[in-house]
């Protein structure tokens, strides 16, 4: 994905990958948002991350959000 001339910044770059990965991790073959949202949490650096993170409620967001891919439901969703 790293390309001389990439449009994407070097940490969005790392955060797609994180988001493909983590969606191989749950079994699926295409990468959703709420993919890329975990990784942009996973990622202390990404100004949303900061900016959550003053509010006190980052971890359960990605508690909340890791719920629901992991649950039935979701799962039947993607197939």
């Amino acid at each position: 994905m790293a390309e001389e001339n990439s449009p994407y910044s070097p940490r969005l770059e790392s955060i797609l990958r994180l988001a493909r990965a983590t969606a191989h991790s749950h079994g699926l073959e295409t990468t959703g948002v709420e993919h890329v949202f975990l990784a942009i949490l996973a990622e202390p650096h990404a100004i949303p991350t900061q900016v959550l993170t003053r509010t006190g409620r980052i971890n359960g967001l990605r508690d909340d959000l890791l719920e629901v891919l992991n649950s039935d439901l979701y799962r039947q969703g993607t197939e």
